[in-house]
């Protein structure tokens, strides 16, 4: 991490946690697993809301396909995925009852379908192949 990022820190807390995302997609780039868990840690303890959910639901599906490439074992892929789908359940559970009655405002569906697409994602991966369907008819 960066020093000056650190806590007590001038740099806002939603700006230093949007750091630690791209410097967690920059340790996955280079397949450096522990960092990138590291920066989705302190992604999580700056921002621990639904954007900050959505934003770790994003890496693990990242960091899953880091290990699918190196050909980890299954239980590795299973527990990076389960992780990605419990953020993006806590996004759809944050943001759900806002889209219907906010469904031209940006902040809310774009994030929420987004998280959409990665937990049909999820679903498709556990071969549940008809609820990642509706969740993205739903989402579109």
């Amino acid at each position: 991490a960066l020093p000056y990022l650190a806590a007590p820190s001038r740099v806002d807390h939603i700006l230093r946690a949007e750091l630690a995302y791209l410097e967690a997609r920059c340790e996955l780039a280079r397949g450096e697993l522990a960092a990138a868990d590291a920066a989705i840690e302190r992604l999580l303890d700056l921002r621990p809301t639904w954007w900050g959910r959505w934003r770790a639901g994003e890496l693990e599906r990242d960091a899953l396909q880091v290990l699918r490439a190196r050909g980890a074992k299954e239980e590795a892929l299973i527990a990076r995925r389960e992780a990605a789908l419990d953020h993006f359940l806590a996004v759809l559970d944050a943001l759900g009852a806002h889209v219907p009655t906010n469904a031209t405002d940006p902040w809310v569906v774009v994030p929420w379908a987004f998280a959409c697409f990665g937990l049909a994602a999820c679903e498709a991966e556990r071969e549940e192949h008809a609820e990642a369907l509706t969740r993205l008819e739903e989402a579109l």
